[in-house]
């Protein structure tokens, strides 16, 4: 049987509204917050501080509050690792659902990401359409620096080069003769 046997009805203690309170983890902060985080992706840390302290009477610091952030964005988007494996799958897709284009992922020798190559079928077709306006540093390369000492030359160079990569993408499929 449970008894009180002493009431002190004054207390002395600190409670719960003190700095850094261990039940007032950034795992329950970003339960509290997945919901709000969902709605309103710019929702600072700092705000998170004063909503915590509005709601909770319990003060917490600027990196509880950051860190409760990017554990709730981990719930919510998964983590960059994974994204990072699923970009193999997203280059299939593309593949798959726009015929003719063109996917190239690179990765480095620890098969770690170096950079991802996208060219839409549809946006190469069209570009074969435009007037060549690309014709000075298309490579890095400017004017004379290659030893061109005709400057009409570079971009007769130019355009020969970007004729050949649409011709690859497009299947030499050119509406308009030059």
């Amino acid at each position: 049987m449970f008894r009180i046997k002493i009431f002190e009805s004054v207390h002395n203690c600190q409670g719960i509204g003190y700095l850094g309170h261990n039940n007032v983890s950034a795992k329950f902060i970003a339960n509290y917050i997945v919901d709000k985080l969902k709605f309103q992706p710019d929702y600072r840390p700092s705000a998170i501080v004063k909503d915590i302290k509005d709601l909770f009477h319990v003060e917490i610091d600027y990196n509880k509050a950051y860190r409760a952030k990017e554990l709730t964005l981990g719930f919510i988007n998964g983590t960059y690792e994974d994204a990072y494996k699923s970009l193999p799958k997203y280059c299939q897709d593309i593949e798959r659902t726009n015929p003719n284009s063109l996917v190239k992922l690179e990765a480095t020798s620890d098969n770690k990401f170096k950079c991802i190559f996208i060219c839409y079928s549809a946006c190469a077709q069209g570009f074969a359409f435009c007037r060549p306006l690309l014709c000075h540093g298309l490579d890095g390369a400017t004017g004379c620096e290659q030893g061109l000492d005709d400057p009409n030359a570079r971009k007769r160079e130019d355009r020969a080069r970007i004729r050949l990569t649409l011709d690859r993408w497009v299947g030499g499929s050119r509406k308009r003769g030059e």
